[in-house]
């Protein structure tokens, strides 16, 4: 009963020493099955950190959690990742990484150094000792450097379909090529665009009239920029982004060669997007997306053909892609 007491008097006491340390600095999240925020907390309160801001971030990895921390900003930075078994593992080692930077802090001050004196990022894996149920099955793995550029490139090509005119559809592919920010741009881990170039070919055809049969082909270049959502999980990414499309719509038709002709394509909208990674321990990841929204024509030419109505592209138009490729990191 004593020792209860006492326990329990600790933890009121480690969760007070954290509202006066500056763990409100502290950006803490997890999936389930990890300890609540104010656990986190007390643990680091505990081992007299408090001094720069901490976000931690655990999520599901193969092996069972992969946390992440990062401590302070800017050229400053510190940034670690940590793969266990269980959860409250994971918030032991990180927990650990944040107390020995705030000591080799304090170690500066103590020597007449700036503790704000630039370093350069620092971003490395550290596997902790097992538990004690876990010796026997899980093999010791030596610490391994990880080397992050901060930036994703991604290429590949898709099958699309978009709505035209009369209830027709333009069906062809396209080849694209991407590149994306990982990290977070200025230490905000939820900024990360990418852009994406594509070039892409599609072609409709309508029913003989007449001994007139028009087709409409589409020719040109589209550019992506794209925000991943934040709630997105490394091997399934979610994105928003804003389409622009140029190039030319060429029209024609068998049986009356004097209709052919060329107009300029200008059209923007855009688009949701959703991609699966099938690895994420190897630098070249295959990945298979699936891409869905809608486009405004800016350009809407009017095209008469002999036996048939006329021929505009609708005011809005729905497109829709599927693909796959590899990201290069």
């Amino acid at each position: 009963m004593v020792l209860s007491r006492v326990r329990f008097g600790c933890m009121l006491l480690a969760l007070c020493w954290t509202r006066h340390a500056g763990a409100r600095g502290l950006d803490y999240r997890a999936v389930d099955g990890c300890p609540e925020r104010e656990v986190v907390l007390a643990r680091l309160a505990s081992g007299g950190s408090g001094a720069r801001d901490v976000r931690i971030e655990i999520q599901r990895a193969d092996a069972g959690f992969r946390g992440e921390v990062l401590v302070g900003d800017g050229d400053d930075r510190l940034v670690r990742s940590v793969e266990a078994r269980t959860c409250p593992a994971v918030i032991e080692a990180l927990a650990l990484v944040v107390a020995l930077d705030q000591q080799d802090r304090d170690g500066e001050a103590d020597q007449g150094q700036p503790a704000t004196e630039p370093q350069h990022v620092r971003t490395e894996t550290v596997r902790p000792s097992p538990a004690p149920d876990e010796r026997a099955t899980t093999p010791l793995t030596p610490r391994r450097l990880e080397r992050t550029s901060g930036l994703v490139g991604a290429l590949g090509g898709a099958v699309q379909t978009t709505s035209f005119a009369n209830g027709k559809m333009l069906s062809g592919a396209s080849l694209f090529g991407e590149i994306a920010a990982d990290t977070g741009i200025a230490g905000q881990w939820w900024l990360r665009p990418s852009a994406r170039a594509t070039l892409f070919w599609s072609t409709t055809m309508w029913t003989e009239r007449g001994g007139v049969e028009p087709d409409f082909t589409v020719r040109g270049g589209s550019l992506d920029v794209c925000e991943r959502a934040p709630w997105g999980e490394p091997t399934a990414v979610l994105s928003i982004c804003s389409r622009t499309e140029i190039g030319s719509l060429v029209a024609g038709a068998a049986g009356d060669s004097a209709s052919s002709r060329s107009r300029w394509w200008l059209a923007s909208g855009g688009a949701g997007r959703a991609r699966v990674v099938f690895s994420r321990h190897s630098r070249v990841r295959p990945m298979i997306e699936v891409t869905a929204g809608f486009l405004v024509p800016l350009i809407r030419d009017r095209f008469h053909f002999p036996g048939h109505d006329t021929i505009v592209a609708s005011r809005w138009l729905w497109t829709a892609s599927i693909g796959g490729g590899i990201e290069l990191r």
